[in-house]
């Protein structure tokens, strides 16, 4: 095997395993930020979902105690006056079905039979003994209590009150008021703009009624579970139903069982482009899973997170592939030149020697300038931080010729631990890209940091663009600890450096530089020397749109999202004043989450 082959082997064992390293990387930051989302999606959905129960809890609330807890209404229960109470409830029962979207108002003896039914009032006397476990809880124990519940026919979010006589304190029976679940599927697409469904276990249906024309039920997708007719045509006039055919049907044969679970959970359809979050509706007496709520919302931030990857990865192994082939071609330039220069120093005479000698080392000097330019254009295309894991690489790929003549290269052991010492540099390489693009993660995992330590991480990151810009910094003080968001509190002190920098540059200051100061183990301030901030927008520096700079270079969003940050996320005070000859930005921690 000569040389060329050797270093292709070499070359492309290194390529193939840095190339697999950033793959697998690349690909569990996206698994990481798409699993971070569905949960923000699932927890957002769970929040709107109880605003809608209690936007229901409040209108029946609402109808009992200033509609039906009166005295004439008790009265005509009381003494058994069905028609009565009827005539008076039913425009009421009308204009709660339209306003409300109440399925139901039926009263209970507390014999539990059915004393009135506003929507068949007709229908009444039947024993509900066996059939409405929660009519029976209620009257039972002569308390408030509300369930999701299957009656014979109808389902409904189902609120019971008891009645009680306001002058004797009799107990006379309840009264149920109940919810269509429609209420909560229309709370979803108007309030929410998100399309949602709802099915019923097949389980807790009347077997009786299932296959007639009184059944409210159709087949759904999902095993064991079934759409509500009216739900369903109700929503088919806004296109907006969980009824898709681009819907994976193995995910769909997996859902019935997970539903059972009883706990809210994500699903990712790729192919229809949606997620699903499927809220399980529980009987609060049996425990039992007796229906579900499925919010669809489109997958798009899942398909940007995939493209990014795919994007980054690309790139990556492309720039990789510039690199290999440039350290090909300066290792083969540099042989081939060293040994051309090698048979011109034998053919020449011993007198000679000294002005060859002179003339190689012009030679090879020019050699070292022309592959410095060629590196530094390369260089040049990619991030600053990326110069000294190229030199390492360069240098180390440089000594292969000397390697080669020592006989290393047949040295199994030499060749891995040269392929994993440059794997390493480049996997540095990656994590350096990874470490800027942190600072713009929303990260809602407290944790106790050191904050001078994170804050010279962040002066690190920035250290090559204050040096280019000749800007002293300098970070002072003793350190102390802090519990709280350290990626957010990271994310204010490199808005704070970026803004002291920018003034620097822009006014062009003399000797331009920045001094963060810990103080008290309980204050940090940023303090640059570029002339401070006109007394006219002091008091207005953090009002978001807000920017001193020019058109088109700020957004005047950075001091406003930093000061949220601090006194929102944070529970600390974020503030500035002018000081000597320039502006001075301070933090100042809640002690409360301080550490000793």
């Amino acid at each position: 095997m000569n040389y060329k082959t050797k270093l292709i082997l070499i070359l492309t064992i290194l390529y193939i395993g840095i190339s697999s390293s950033l793959y697998y990387i690349f690909l569990y930051n996206m698994d990481l930020s798409s699993n971070i989302y569905k949960d923000q999606v699932k927890d957002r959905v769970e929040k709107n979902y109880n605003l809608l129960l209690q936007e229901n809890r409040t209108f029946a609330n609402h109808i009992f105690y200033q509609h039906i807890n009166t005295d004439k209404i008790i009265k005509l229960f009381k003494t058994n006056q069905r028609e009565k109470l009827y005539e008076l409830l039913k425009d009421d029962y009308q204009n709660w079905k339209s306003e409300f979207n109440v399925r139901q108002v039926h009263f209970h003896s507390k014999e539990m039979s059915s004393f009135l039914r506003m929507h068949k009032p007709n229908k009444y006397g039947d024993s509900l003994i066996g059939i409405r476990q929660s009519v029976e809880y209620a009257n039972k124990n002569k308390k408030y209590f509300e369930t999701f519940e299957e009656g014979r026919i109808f389902n409904g979010f189902r609120h019971i009150y008891p009645i009680f006589d306001h002058q004797t304190d009799e107990f006379i029976g309840t009264v149920e008021i109940s919810f269509s679940a429609y209420t909560i599927i229309n709370g979803f697409v108007d309030n929410f703009d998100s399309a949602a469904n709802f099915l019923i276990n097949g389980d807790v249906v009347d077997k009786k009624v299932f296959n007639t024309e009184k059944s409210n039920y159709v087949a759904s997708p999902i095993d064991g579970f079934y759409f509500d007719k009216l739900i369903l045509n109700k929503l088919k006039k806004i296109d907006k139903n969980i009824k898709s055919n681009k819907k994976s049907p193995k995910i769909l044969k997996q859902l019935s069982s997970k539903i059972l679970e009883g706990d809210t959970f994500i699903v990712n359809f790729k192919n229809a482009g949606e997620l699903v979050v499927v809220i399980p509706i529980k009987n609060k007496l049996t425990n039992k899973v007796i229906a579900s709520i499925n919010i669809m919302e489109k997958d798009q931030f899942i398909k940007d997170e995939y493209e990014d990857f795919i994007f980054k990865f690309a790139s990556s192994i492309f720039i990789l592939l510039l690199i290999v082939l440039f350290i090909y071609n300066t290792i083969i330039s540099r042989r081939k030149a060293i040994k051309e220069q090698y048979e011109i120093n034998q053919k020449l005479q011993q007198k000679v020697q000294e002005a060859l000698l002179e003339n190689t080392k012009q030679l090879q000097a020019l050699q070292q300038q022309s592959k410095l330019a060629s590196m530094g254009e390369m260089i040049g295309a990619i991030a600053h931080q990326w110069r000294q894991p190229l030199n390492v690489i360069s240098t180390s790929i440089q000594n292969l010729k000397y390697d080669y003549e020592d006989g290393y290269l047949n040295d199994q052991k030499f060749v891995y631990d040269f392929i994993d010492k440059n794997k390493k540099t480049v996997m540095f390489m990656s994590k350096t890209i990874d470490d800027f693009r942190n600072f713009y993660r929303i990260d809602k995992e407290k944790s106790d940091f050191n904050i001078k330590e994170v804050t010279q991480s962040v002066i690190d990151m920035q250290i090559i663009q204050l040096n280019n810009n000749k800007i002293e910094i300098s970070l002072e003080g003793e350190d102390f600890i802090f519990y709280g968001l350290e990626s957010e509190y990271q994310q204010v002190i490199l808005n704070l450096l970026n803004n002291a920098k920018d003034i620097l540059v822009e006014k062009n200051i003399e000797e331009p530089k920045i001094e963060i100061i810990l103080e008290n183990r309980s204050t940090i301030s940023v303090k640059d020397n570029g002339g401070g901030i006109s007394d006219e927008v002091l008091d207005r520096i953090f009002e978001p749109y807000f920017t001193t700079k020019e058109q088109g270079k700020g957004t005047g969003m950075g001091l406003y999202m930093s000061k949220m940050i601090i006194e929102d996320n944070m529970d600390c005070k974020l503030d500035v004043k002018n000081r000597d000859d320039g502006a001075c930005f301070y933090i100042e921690f809640n002690k409360d989450y301080l550490k000793s």
